[in-house]
């Protein structure tokens, strides 16, 4: 049964308990008063209105009555008297007729019957959850760790949830046991004694809705392994605001619930009023980024969303997982951003009002191998999209770049260089606003050290790492494409924005960091250094010194300025170069691409 429906047989229920309040009052004064029978009539209209005004305004039908506790029975306490008051109040002023004895019958009936009803629902609602549970074995018997607002939304959504489950308590996510009791679950325990708890009361299931440290939560990891417990995480408040349907999705614990980062604080309202009602495009959108930034997108209530990519199988499935949870249109389109005619016949059709341009090759020693490959994708694709933006009118084009594009010693990073020179440049002679977002390593995208990882730790190792002093810059997915969005809504055009990554970590702290995650002990899988792969560095800059600007834009982005360079010059360049041997493609691609640095030192945007 849904919320709403509930939430209407409420709302009969408490109107057949006044209409009978009124009935059974009225037998018992019928012999004392002799009131004209439109004098009733007016009292009772007037408590059903009076009762129904209040109850909407305490919010008393947004109770789950599974849950309902004392607050709720005074909420309902306290609509019953201020109708029975304002009644009074009402026909005196307006010198109507009325039995003071009629009007306390039917406030302690109506009180009387309204409190009962919520009461025989909130039995017969148990009965109805313990004969479908069984028994307590049967159940999975869960442990909540926080007491705050997360654990209400969570208990309620757990009371409305068709699996079998018994919350046994709540822990404290501190050190000291406090005597909260959210909706009739009361606090157990604390941290400390966590496990003692899991153990005494045979728990199945542990969920995180508290902020905890990355340390207690690899404790909380590795001790949930040792008791064969499920772990799941839930999601913060403002993640649950931002999902389509506002619910609670748990979820379990992942590397990036290890990597100390602050939370990410958005600006929503500017988000939305750039992209609600508005036909936005999105070029890879089958792959790690492009997919999520369709996802965030969602929320924002744009007109249509069109899924641009050249995998079939990858943008089906991402339309297929959104068709279940949106009525936005959404519109695959199969094509190559190689393929200029195409390219601009689907733009010039669709006519989008914004554009994320997040398709590219981005593997590095893929890219190694193959230089033309990369040169056609991420340099001339890059032109021939954003160029076909420019010619259907698109009011903000977005690409999205990489840290490997600041003093690239590799084919990737030096096209991904060459095409932000292009993006921006383009940016002076159109009425297109573009703009380029570069960031650093996506924690779980296709191709990084995250899968990787799994898979070795999965085989019982080695994990192997190219150098033990490597460090990265780390996002996670949805951090980086709710960025990307929010640098398009600050777009004026021509700007370099770089996210905030964050303080870099070691690639071998990380790989720790998964064997934990693993539930496995250090010393129970071997690292092993194998040494640098081509083009790769031991440490990734995100800023080319020279490129900031004195001008704060955001609290997670700097904004940066890309030296400008003639299209011309860097098309005929990468053309040559297309004539060229895969040997020769390297070392011309990555001169060219670092001869356009600037000359002072980079900063952060204060």
């Amino acid at each position: 049964m849904t919320r709403t429906t509930k939430g209407l047989l409420l709302r009969l229920s408490d109107l057949g308990s006044i209409v009978m309040a009124n009935i059974i009052a009225l037998l018992f004064v019928t012999d004392y008063h002799a009131f004209p029978s439109s004098a009733y009539l007016i009292s009772a209209l007037l408590g059903m209105v009076t009762y129904f005004l209040l109850a909407t305004y305490m919010k008393v039908y947004q109770q789950v009555v599974r849950y309902i506790g004392l607050r709720a029975f005074i909420n309902l306490l306290l609509c019953c008297s201020g109708a029975f008051i304002s009644k009074i109040a009402i026909l005196t002023v307006f010198d109507e007729p009325f039995s003071l004895r009629f009007l306390g019958l039917v406030y302690l009936f109506a009180t009387f019957f309204i409190i009962s009803s919520r009461v025989l629902w909130h039995v017969l609602h148990s009965q109805q959850f313990s004969f479908r549970s069984n028994t307590l074995a049967d159940c999975d018997r869960t442990l909540i760790i926080g007491t705050g607002k997360q654990v209400d939304l969570l208990l309620t959504q757990l009371a409305t949830s068709k699996e079998k489950h018994t919350v046994m308590g709540l822990v404290d996510s501190g050190t000291n046991r406090s005597k909260i009791t959210i909706q009739d679950i009361s606090v157990v325990g604390d941290l400390t004694e966590i496990n003692t708890l899991l153990t005494s009361l045979k728990v199945k299931r542990l969920i995180i809705a508290a902020n905890l440290t990355t340390e207690k939560i690899t404790e909380l990891v590795q001790l949930a392994k040792q008791q064969k417990i499920e772990l799941l995480q839930m999601p913060s408040l403002e993640e649950i605001l931002q999902s389509p349907n506002r619910s609670v999705t748990l979820r379990e614990i992942t590397i990036s619930d290890l990597l100390e980062r602050d939370e990410l604080k958005l600006d929503i309202t500017r988000m939305k009023k750039q992209i609600k009602g508005q036909t936005v495009l999105v070029s890879g959108a089958g792959g790690s980024i492009g997919s999520e930034i369709v996802r965030q997108l969602v929320q924002f209530e744009p007109e249509k969303l069109l899924l641009l990519g050249h995998g079939e199988n990858s943008i089906y499935q991402i339309k297929q997982e959104l068709a279940s949870v949106t009525s936005i249109p959404l519109i695959p389109i199969i094509a190559d951003i190689q393929d200029q005619p195409t390219v601009n016949q689907i733009l010039q059709k669709y006519r989008p009002s914004i554009v994320y341009h997040a398709a590219a090759h981005k593997h590095v020693p893929l890219m190694e191998d193959n230089p033309h490959a990369a040169i056609k994708n991420n340099v001339l694709g890059t032109r021939n999209i954003a160029h076909a933006a420019d010619s259907a009118g698109v009011s903000t084009f977005v690409m999205i770049s990489s840290d490997k594009a600041v003093n690239p010693p590799n084919v990737m990073g030096a096209t991904k260089r060459l095409a932000e020179l292009i993006v921006t440049n383009l940016n002076h002679h159109s009425q297109t606003n573009f703009a380029v977002v570069r960031f650093g390593n996506v924690l779980g995208s296709r191709g990084s050290v995250v899968p990787l990882f799994k898979r070795q730790i999965a085989q019982g190792g080695p994990i192997t790492l190219t150098d033990f002093r490597m460090t990265r810059y780390f996002m996670t997915i949805p951090e980086a494409s709710q960025l990307v969005i929010q640098a398009g809504a600050l777009c004026h055009g021509g700007e370099l924005f770089i996210l905030d990554m964050g303080k870099p970590v070691k690639i071998y702290d990380l790989a720790k960091k998964m064997v934990a995650l693993s539930g496995l002990r250090e010393n129970q899988i071997k690292i092993n250094e194998v040494g640098m792969r081509p083009g790769e560095k031991l440490y990734e800059e995100l800023l080319i010194s020279g490129e900031t600007a004195n001008q704060q834009i955001h609290d997670k982005i700097f904004l940066g300025q890309v030296m400008q360079v003639e299209e011309q010059q860097i098309v005929s360049f990468v053309k040559d170069l297309l004539q060229t041997t895969p040997k020769s493609v390297k070392q011309e691609i990555v001169g060219f691409a670092c001869k356009y640095n600037g000359a002072a030192k980079a900063e952060k945007v204060v």
